[in-house]
């Protein structure tokens, strides 16, 4: 009757062993978890930068549409200059233009 316990302890000692890998694999997983953590860390502050660079390029798009508004104001302003100038009497005389050619590409003498 020595062979029932002794497969009982065999079967105890596999289970032993069984408890022992499941320990080890519950450590692994405590570990990816760990790991799964910080990459979610790290993968926040990368969304967290990435908001501050669209943050700036908003901030730039927005000086740049500045500047092109002054631009347009300053084109505009030339505009009326040079209806100002066409407006004139052709007879006088602006330097480095044409007499005649107030209203077309001046003509540098």
């Amino acid at each position: 009757m020595d062979e029932p316990y002794q497969n009982w302890g065999e079967l105890y000692e596999d289970r032993g062993e069984l408890h022992e890998d499941r320990g080890e694999l519950y450590e692994d997983r405590g570990e990816l978890y760990e790991n799964w953590g910080e990459l979610y860390e790290d993968r926040g502050e990368l969304h967290e930068d990435r908001g501050e660079l669209y943050e700036d390029r908003g901030e730039l798009y927005e000086n740049w549409g500045e500047l092109y508004e002054d631009r347009g104001e300053l084109y505009e302003d030339w505009g009326e200059l040079y209806e100002d100038r066409c407006g004139r009497q052709r007879h006088e005389s602006w330097p480095g233009v044409a007499a005649g050619d107030l209203c077309g590409q001046p003509h540098l003498h």
